[in-house]
């Protein structure tokens, strides 16, 4: 452990210190506090995840099919849903294609697998050509909700606001001090 004797310490001038430790000074500041406000923000921040049941690229393109069972499903995207076992074995060969998100793709990954278990191709009603998903709107993101009320009222928005204010007064007192050094 160490003690350090600060009888004697000297309050620093900020606003003197040479450009090179000034412009450290103040974007170790800066830095500490974006960093505390963006954690102070989502400690108080929601999450709603959108409701993508009824989002068409996410719906079924096709199902790939052994004696009547479904053993893989790719939906719009090419995304395929299958049980582990078969899973593992695609895992390998589906990762060396190439192509774009959308139903040509998934429809090259159901034909891969098709022929690598011995089944058939079962289009879903819910199958869009590539045109229809590409005019699809964007998948919704995620909704975050602030309780600026709630984090307004903790001690550490308090701390990190003075922490902006000590640095505006350091802005200022850099741009006199500055000014006086050039008269």
């Amino acid at each position: 452990m160490y003690v350090f004797d600060l009888s004697n310490a000297k309050p620093m001038n900020i606003s003197a210190l040479p450009q090179d430790q000034y412009n450290e000074f103040m974007e170790a500041k800066k830095q500490l506090i974006e960093t505390s406000m963006s954690s102070l923000e989502n400690e108080y921040s929601t999450h709603e995840a959108p409701d993508l049941s009824n989002y068409a690229g996410l719906k079924p393109y096709a199902h790939v099919v052994i004696a009547g069972n479904v053993v893989a499903t790719v939906d719009n995207q090419g995304v395929v849903t299958s049980d582990d076992a078969l899973g593992k074995r695609l895992r390998n060969m589906l990762a060396g294609l190439d192509g774009v998100s959308g139903p040509d793709f998934a429809q090259k990954i159901a034909e891969q697998i098709a022929n690598l278990v011995g089944g058939r191709i079962q289009k879903a009603g819910t199958a869009l050509t590539q045109r229809q998903f590409n005019s699809l709107p964007p998948i919704p993101e995620t909704r975050v909700t602030v309780d600026h009320v709630g984090m307004k009222a903790d001690p550490r928005y308090a701390q990190i606001e003075s922490w902006k204010q000590d640095y505006a007064r350091y802005e200022d007192g850099r741009v006199r001090y500055l000014t006086q050094m050039m008269n």
